[in-house]
């Protein structure tokens, strides 16, 4: 058992003295298994395939905090950040006006913009940069199912690249290996 194992067991056996319940009530493994809880903001979606990304020497936090400081630098005000798990979001951005709104009333104007980070190897991160708009307002359907990635050139898309760009400036990408002598 590790250290931290047993001090967290310790732990939970001197609040359960404190607070004496019947130890059939709740097992150890099942008081163990509900302490166990997480609060993430890095949602359970994948980006979409036609997203930008690159890979880049740079830890994933560090990645994720230039990209929000670029995201700010636009104009965009941010609805979920965190970098220990790679993640941001931006508020729905108004193209035309130039403003972050908390709803999407105008599917034709508004974007959201999404950044991950994940590490790929030891010392370097994959970074993917998406900005994606809904088709529809349907509060029957999922978001996810109604949003569509922007097209390429559309202006849409140049956040996506601004950002992109703004992040590549700051972190080299990796060099590439050499092939072995024996390889062809």
């Amino acid at each position: 058992m590790s250290k931290a194992t047993r001090r967290s067991a310790n732990r939970l056996d001197r609040r359960l003295k404190a607070y004496p319940l019947p130890s059939s009530l709740f097992p150890l493994p099942f008081l163990l298994l509900i302490s166990c809880t997480s609060v993430v903001t890095r949602p359970n979606i994948r980006p979409f395939p036609q997203a930008a990304f690159d890979t880049l020497v740079a830890d994933p936090a560090a990645l994720v905090d230039s990209a929000r400081a670029a995201v700010a630098s636009i104009g965009m005000n941010v609805r979920a950040f965190s970098a220990p798990e790679g993640y941001l979001e931006t508020r729905w951005f108004d193209l035309q006006s130039k403003r972050s709104h908390s709803g999407n009333d105008h599917p034709s104007r508004l974007v959201r913009l999404r950044v991950w980070t994940d590490l790929v190897t030891p010392r370097e991160s994959q970074i993917v940069v998406e900005t994606v708009y809904r088709r529809t307002i349907d509060p029957s359907v999922p978001d996810r199912e109604v949003e569509l990635v922007a097209d390429p050139g559309s202006a849409a898309d140049s956040l996506t690249q601004a950002v992109r760009a703004a992040v590549k400036r700051q972190f080299p990408a990796p060099r590439p290996t050499p092939p072995s002598p024996g390889a062809r």
